[in-house]
């Protein structure tokens, strides 16, 4: 069960860092999405023939995209990109150790680690 008194406290005490991290994450997507779309369907689909680059993309993106090619399949990749994975990841890792020391440091810990 979780104490909602320590999940309001964690939350607020990190307010400011999901903050800025969801707003780089909004940015990088919008950004991402604005650059691959202009550059992609502007181009065309004839330099994605080329077998190394076919193959690169299909790897990158885990599927053929030649055969599939949209705006939708192109703004999909900016959420599985490595820099969207590593940013929140990071922020989970933060959060869920800092609430631990948080806990240890105010001297807590002992009264949460006895709740049910």
């Amino acid at each position: 069960m979780i104490s909602i008194p320590v999940l309001l406290r964690t939350a607020r005490d990190y307010l400011l860092l999901w903050l800025g991290l969801a707003v780089l994450l909004i940015v990088f997507i919008v950004l991402f999405t604005i650059a691959t779309n202009s550059s992609l369907m502007e181009q065309g689909v004839e330099h994605l023939k080329t077998p190394f680059i076919r193959k690169f993309l299909t790897v990158l993106m885990g599927t053929d995209v030649v055969s599939m090619l949209s705006p939708t399949v192109i703004a999909s990749f900016g959420f599985t990109h490595p820099l969207t994975w590593t940013v929140i990841i990071v922020y989970c890792l933060t959060v869920t150790s800092g609430g631990l020391a948080g806990e240890m440091d105010r001297g807590t810990i002992d009264l949460l680690a006895g709740l049910p």
